[in-house]
């Protein structure tokens, strides 16, 4: 019974690992390319686009 739960725990670590480290490399792929995309001469808006 303990080894069950030991191994779901540690299941569920792997899986929020998983999950964290997705979000990373999406994140930094998305703002990789939001980066590349940005037109010489171009003004930023450090807020983001979503706060218009």
């Amino acid at each position: 019974m303990l080894k069950k739960i030991a191994f779901a725990a540690v299941l569920f670590q792997v899986a929020v690992f998983s999950a964290l480290l997705t979000q990373t490399i999406l994140f930094a792929s998305s703002t990789a390319s939001q980066a590349a995309n940005v037109q010489p001469g171009a003004s930023v808006d450090p807020r983001g686009a979503e706060n218009d």
